[in-house]
């Protein structure tokens, strides 16, 4: 505690003594007395301010916590996205389970063909297409 703190601290300790004495005629006031006060209120004035420095502590874990918490739900909207997408290119995949050749960017599967001359984005159109379309089974479960 520094000279400034320490004098707020001790201001504070005689403002409480004198207003207890005040309102307590009937207690004669001796050094003793003044003395069990002053180690009550400096206890007391310690426990507060070790209170509220844990408080302001806290206070920072929690926002620290909180910016955690917001960084997890954002990663797990993400990769539920992620996952959604990839949901996707697996039922179409799992779909063409039964690929018989590759080759040139065209695919033969049960009969048909597809030429996307190596184009992820054309290819998945392709079976999207032929998936809703319903030109070929969908795989069983």
């Amino acid at each position: 505690m520094n000279e400034s703190e320490r004098a707020v601290m001790e201001s504070a300790r005689f403002a409480a003594m004198e207003s207890y004495f005040e309102a307590r005629p009937q207690i004669a006031i001796t050094r003793k007395l003044e003395c069990v006060f002053e180690a009550g209120f400096d206890a007391a004035y310690a426990e507060v301010r070790r209170l509220r420095e844990q408080r302001q502590n806290d206070d920072i874990q929690i926002e620290l916590l909180e910016h955690r918490l917001e960084s997890f739900r954002d990663d797990n909207a993400r990769l539920r996205e992620e996952n959604e997408r990839l949901r996707k290119d697996a039922g179409r995949y799992q779909w063409l389970r039964e690929l018989v050749s590759s080759k040139d960017g065209t695919i033969q599967a049960q009969g048909l063909f597809w030429n996307c001359s190596h184009s992820r984005r054309k290819l998945d159109a392709a079976l999207d297409a032929a998936r809703s379309a319903k030109t070929l089974p969908e795989p069983a479960p």
